[in-house]
């Protein structure tokens, strides 16, 4: 009899270097560290929103300081711009800068042009505004009248002059129209005894420019 001991198979197979579960893997592979997420890029959307609010704030604030700076008042070399002359007067400009006179042909709304082109006075005015818009300048006109019969014609020479500065690049709210002054027959007026009444263009800078 052979002595030799016959391996008899068993019937629980080898565990050396198998998994102890058949979900052995798995739990391995689960149980590992989660791999940290990549980081968040910002969207580029709302990088570009931002900007363009900050630059709408930018500007609404802007655009409420230019509306709120006080203009610069006229000054003596605004003065000699306008006039050619040097400036005398000692008062402020807020009180009085400048008075140009415009005559007209008797009984008519028309222009008198014997000693001065008034039509060019009212267009230097034109451009002396355009050329000066930041400073502040408030023209006034007025007239007066010697009869209940006058004071129509005189309100459309006022009328007339406002619609010749307009034409010629003034904006019409800084043009302020005074009723007209009746005066007495015997109270001679710019133009001597006749009493054609010319039309005042008074020119000054308002009360809050700097």
């Amino acid at each position: 009899m052979d002595n030799t001991s016959q391996v008899q198979p068993s019937d629980s197979a080898p565990t050396t270097g198998m998994p102890t579960s058949p979900y052995g893997e798995a739990n391995d592979w689960m149980s590992q560290p989660e791999a940290p997420l990549p980081p968040k890029r910002r969207s580029h959307r709302t990088l570009v929103v931002a900007l363009v609010t900050c630059s709408l704030l930018l500007g609404v604030v802007g655009l409420v300081f230019w509306l709120n700076r006080s203009p610069t008042c006229l000054s003596d070399e605004d003065y000699r711009a306008l006039t050619g002359d040097e400036r005398t007067d000692p008062l402020s400009s807020r009180t009085s800068f400048s008075t140009q006179i415009i005559y007209f042909v008797p009984d008519s709304t028309d222009y008198d042009y014997t000693d001065m082109v008034e039509g060019d006075a009212l267009l230097n005015i034109g451009e002396f505004y355009a050329s000066h818009r930041e400073k502040s300048i408030m023209i006034t006109l007025d007239g007066n009248y010697y009869s209940d019969s006058q004071l129509e014609l005189t309100q459309r020479r006022i009328a007339t002059v406002q619609a010749s500065l307009v034409n010629a690049g003034v904006d019409a709210n800084v043009i302020t129209i005074t009723e007209p002054t009746l005066l007495p027959l015997d109270e001679p007026d710019e133009n001597g005894d006749n009493p054609n009444s010319p039309i005042m263009v008074t020119i000054t800078s308002a009360d809050t420019c700097n």
